[in-house]
């Protein structure tokens, strides 16, 4: 399949307190964590970014590295400077925690882009995955209007632009595509 014009956004930023140090730089398989990113994103997308105030590590898999303007204020930090710096309408926002993500999960996200800003996986438990969704730029004002409100929950702004939920199976494939990495038992399981 060919690549788009979209953009894809790894947030690499999160604190990491229960894993003790940067996450995305631990290795599961003989792999840094982001490169099981950058591999699902590299085929997808046309342009690459890393979100993370970690600018000398990340730099070297050669992407820019994006750091938040706003800071420790949690992913919509690294969303809106990411958006900021992105030069396509379309963005696939992945956090780097998830090695099992797929492909084809992205690719039907992707199939609803140009009707809506925002297009979220949904769990069959109304549980959504807003880390591992779809993006517009064109929400960076209503992004920028939270922020300066203090309200910094993502599901919070899934409420004020055009969303759509796509519901994934119950299956156990499905759900262990948003298997993250939160701690050092994480990566040896």
């Amino acid at each position: 399949m060919k690549k788009q014009a979209i953009t894809g956004i790894i947030l690499a930023g999160g604190a990491s307190t229960r894993m003790g140090k940067d996450k995305g730089l631990c290795f599961y398989n003989n792999k840094e964590l982001v490169q099981y990113s950058i591999d699902l994103l590299f085929p997808i997308c046309d342009t690459i970014l890393v979100s993370s105030s970690n600018v000398s590590e990340y730099s070297k898999f050669g992407y820019p590295v994006i750091v938040d303007t706003f800071k420790n204020i949690g992913p919509i930090g690294g969303i809106h400077s990411s958006l900021n710096q992105s030069k396509t309408t379309g963005n696939l926002i992945v956090s780097c925690d998830m090695p099992f993500l797929g492909a084809d999960l992205l690719r039907t996200i992707l199939s609803y882009s140009e009707i809506y800003d925002i297009v979220v996986p949904e769990h069959t438990n109304s549980y959504l995955e807003p880390l591992a969704a779809y993006y517009s730029k064109s929400i960076i004002p209503i992004i920028e209007d939270s922020i300066c409100n203090n309200d910094y929950k993502l599901l919070n702004l899934f409420d004020k632009v055009k969303t759509k939920k796509v519901i994934i199976g119950d299956n156990f494939e499905a759900k262990n595509q948003f298997k993250n990495f939160n701690t050092p038992r994480d990566l040896i399981e």
